[in-house]
């Protein structure tokens, strides 16, 4: 009862400042996101962790590319695991590539997630002025991440403690720049 309130008031919260995001996982559980389109990225991570059950519960969204890609192709594949339980996570996809979903497992012997990412890559797009985020939450808080309007997604970065029994998380943003034709 008390979880069903918690999912509630967070998609109530999420709706009211966001104008919508979805709840990927429950508690414990496994979880699975992607982009409606293979033309979005991952634009939003929110969570909430539970010291009771040592896991998050995660709201995802997504946004259409901030720049023209009429025209283009992308193409998307799925990693392996990108990190193994209590270790650090860093990733980025390869080559001009951005992320279009996340898929996760927790265990709790470990009480941890190991990752999966969806990478799409899109010939005729350039990635500039990469960088990474401060942390985007503190140990057993909440998350609330949005990448910036001329910005996508590209890569992520995490670090776990024993201890806290939770991650903290960055991720690694970009500007994408549409190369002209006669480039290619």
């Amino acid at each position: 009862m008390y979880l069903m309130w918690i999912k509630e008031l967070l998609i109530v919260a999420c709706m009211i400042y966001t104008g919508g995001c979805t709840i990927v996982n429950d508690y414990d559980g496994h979880m699975k996101f992607e982009c409606a389109s293979r033309n979005q990225f991952i634009s939003r991570v929110s969570s909430v962790h539970s010291n009771h059950r040592e896991d998050r519960v995660f709201h995802m969204s997504c946004r259409n590319f901030p720049i023209n890609v009429a025209g283009l192709t992308p193409s998307c594949y799925w990693t392996g695991y990108i990190n193994d339980w209590d270790k650090q996570m860093i990733f980025q996809c390869s080559g001009n590539g951005y992320i279009g979903g996340f898929q996760s497992d927790h265990h709790n012997r470990h009480e941890d997630r190991r990752w999966k990412v969806k990478c799409c890559n899109m010939k005729g797009i350039y990635l500039a002025g990469c960088n990474h985020t401060p942390w985007t939450n503190d140990w057993d808080n909440k998350q609330n991440f949005n990448v910036e309007p001329n910005r996508v997604m590209t890569g992520i970065n995490s670090i776990h403690s024993n201890q806290k029994e939770d991650r903290l998380y960055r991720y690694m943003t970009c500007e994408p720049i549409r190369i002209k034709k006669d480039r290619l």
